[in-house]
């Protein structure tokens, strides 16, 4: 038989030393696994011996990890959610079980993926629970415990699998009693003499801008209310206190109830691809999956109704 050299790997330091970066204390990681700090403090140092290298910055006030600390976190904690993952499998015959993490931007959350998510939540209540997460950053799969995300726009992140659903477009909407009483704008220099909606995101420094054409150019506006939420800025726009910029399928109901009105039509800029995103891995839980497989037949053929100019996967 050809020689092996075996080398040992010690998963529960790994696992202990994933936890400790992810919460940045020995006492609060303690307190999770039920342990002393003194012991996760052990179990670190055995890592950085046999590494050969310093895992974590530590001082009186913080402590981080170094460069080398989070490369190798990032495979580390790639490495046990692979593990993970084939056991629940193997354990359970490939059946879906634990909890399902979905993480979705606000407007796409309230207006597509919470209307249409019951059936699935119902028809897997006694072996699958979920947790829905509202929010407008780009998830960290590696820092962030979270499943599968909708994620609009530039994907960003290489260590991700991404399907691709279909694209988003912005549109400009007003309702009819500010029409009826500014009027409507003819140009896009004429939004500059109305009562324009931004939105600012709690993680952004400034009002998001508002682009138009092929090119995606920049028109400088004076906003007169701004928003942390794309809801919010879609009920102003609704109660006649401005005209609102958001994608399609925020407005799209209220166009087809007439409580807006779209305008200038035809200034966009490029429509913009929505995905559902998930950590590469080799193996892909049953749960996100079963998941996978109900937005593609079940949610997306819905959002192409409603949205009929769309651009999307069949």
């Amino acid at each position: 038989m050809p020689a092996h050299t075996f080398k040992k790997i010690d998963l529960e330091d790994i696992q202990v030393f994933c936890l400790t970066a992810e919460c940045q204390s020995f006492t609060e990681a303690s307190i999770l696994i039920g342990t002393t700090p003194s012991a996760i403090s052990k179990a670190i140092a055995r890592l950085e011996k046999k590494l050969s290298l310093k895992l974590f910055e530590r001082s009186t006030r913080a402590m981080r990890l170094t460069e080398e600390g989070a490369s190798y976190y990032a495979v580390c904690k790639e490495a046990l959610a692979d593990i993970q993952d084939i056991e629940n499998q193997l354990a359970v015959d490939g059946k879906p079980r634990g909890t399902l993490r979905i993480s979705a931007p606000d407007s796409y959350g309230m207006t597509v993926l919470i209307p249409q998510i019951a059936p699935f939540i119902e028809a897997h209540r006694q072996a699958l629970k979920v947790e829905i997460a509202l929010g407008n950053h780009f998830v960290n799969f590696t820092r962030e415990s979270v499943d599968i995300a909708v994620r609009i726009g530039e994907l960003e992140e290489a260590r991700v699998v991404a399907k691709y659903l279909h694209t988003a477009q912005f549109k400009l909407v007003a309702s009819p009693d500010y029409i009826a009483q500014f009027g409507t704008p003819q140009t896009i220099a004429d939004l500059q003499q109305h009562q324009c909606i931004g939105i600012h995101f709690p993680d952004r420094g400034s009002v998001i801008p508002w682009e138009f054409g092929e090119k995606s150019e920049r028109f400088p506006l004076q906003f007169a209310i701004t928003h942390s939420h794309s809801m919010g800025a879609l009920a102003h726009a609704v109660a006649g206190l401005g005209i609102v910029r958001l994608l399609d399928y925020s407005v799209q109901a209220d166009i087809e109830k007439g409580n807006v009105i779209e305008i200038l039509p035809g200034t966009a800029p490029p429509a913009m691809k929505v995905h559902l995103v998930y950590p590469s891995s080799r193996y892909i839980p049953a749960k996100t999956r079963l998941f996978i497989d109900y937005f593609m037949d079940s949610i997306l053929p819905n959002v192409a109704k409603q949205n009929r100019d769309i651009d999307y996967f069949i």
